[in-house]
């Protein structure tokens, strides 16, 4: 422990690319930091503990007065030295001579009269969580030395399942974090070209890829009124394989790379929307039969271009099923329509399109 009562690491401070603190905290941190207090008020011992001792990140923590003795042990895990503990059984308390220490630190503990290391390695074989060590002045223990330290260690063992339990709870918290950002980034890529109607909620937005969502494309469809439209379902080909080879990750991309193209080449007052999964719908609006087939080629020509997500120019073809009517518009016949399409064309073959009947 320092002069002023506080408890000492190796004195630097590391921090991620983002400026955030990247010392190792924690139900494992508070334990091992009461713990050197504690030792440092009831012995002569020297407790130091070494937190996260294979990570850039790790940090020495000492409860004693023996401030070479720590600096000793941080230049050795700094150097990659696992000696102190390599070989030591995990969650165990062995006893090690000091003989047996690498030699910066034996410098320093022959000097400083240590006769004896007790080592305790939490965590996996060889990838320790936590190191304790206990740097004995005397040569006799004292009663209950030993049981004390097996209860320390048992108290180590728990706090770092403690961390655990809270790194995976962040994990999932900064997972959930990342796919609003994503889905917010999507929606703003989007924004420029799908127009969705002044007033429209998140629900009217696909969170994914930032299109009309289904709900909206189910409205935009009761509310058409209109004399001429025409229905597009475009299905992407293989898509569960994209799934299966390059991950979820990939295939999210995919996903909103190909909603990005799609409301692209599409007009401003073209309902977009993903229906679901891989299952995508257009709504065109006063268009001819002659201009919306031209549309669902191009739209067919631009999905198949290469997908960045892939890699080595790899590209997804999809199937479009093409639904016109001119008059009287029933827009439940045009869906009926432009689905049984658009199975028949997937029974057929990919990267095409299928006329509606």
């Amino acid at each position: 422990m320092s002069t002023d009562g506080t408890v000492m690491n190796d004195g630097v401070t590391r921090r991620d690319e983002a400026g955030r603190s990247n010392v190792p905290g924690g139900p494992l941190r508070a334990t091992c930091v009461r713990a050197a207090e504690a030792n440092a008020a009831e012995t002569s011992d020297e407790l130091i503990f070494v937190l996260h001792p294979n990570r850039d990140d790790y940090e020495v923590v000492s409860g004693g007065g023996n401030a070479p003795l720590r600096a000793a042990v941080s230049v050795a895990v700094a150097a990659g030295n696992m000696r102190i503990w390599d070989g030591a059984s995990v969650a165990a308390v062995t006893t090690r001579p000091v003989t047996s220490l690498p030699e910066v630190v034996r410098a320093i503990a022959d000097g400083a009269g240590v006769t004896e290391v007790d080592v305790a390695p939490i965590g996996a074989t060889g990838q320790p969580t936590c190191v304790a060590l206990w740097f004995d002045f005397e040569s006799e223990p004292s009663a209950g030395r030993g049981e004390d330290r097996r209860a320390l260690v048992d108290e180590l063992i728990e706090a770092t399942e403690a961390d655990i339990a809270e790194e995976a709870r962040q994990a999932a918290i900064d997972a959930e974090v990342e796919a609003a950002r994503a889905a917010e980034a999507a929606a703003a890529a989007a924004a420029d070209v799908v127009d969705l109607p002044v007033g429209s909620t998140s629900d009217d937005i696909d969170a994914l890829t930032g299109l009309a969502s289904r709900e909206r494309f189910d409205r935009a469809m009761e509310d058409f009124d209109g004399e001429e439209a025409t229905l597009l379902l475009i299905d992407l080909d293989g898509f569960t394989a994209v799934n299966e080879d390059h991950g979820s990750e990939a295939a999210d991309e995919v996903l909103r790379e190909t909603a990005r193209r799609l409301a692209s080449t599409c007009r401003r007052n073209d309902v977009v929307a993903r229906l679901h999964a891989d299952d995508f719908a257009i709504v065109l609006t006063d268009a001819d039969r002659a201009t919306a087939l031209q549309v669902s080629k191009r739209l067919l020509t631009v999905v198949a271009e290469p997908q960045p997500a892939l890699g080595d120019g790899r590209s997804v073809t999809a199937t479009l099923a093409f639904a016109h009517e001119f008059g009287l518009v029933d827009m439940d016949e045009l869906y009926e329509s432009a689905e049984d399409a658009l199975s028949s064309g997937k029974r057929a073959g990919s990267g095409r399109i299928v006329v509606a009947s």
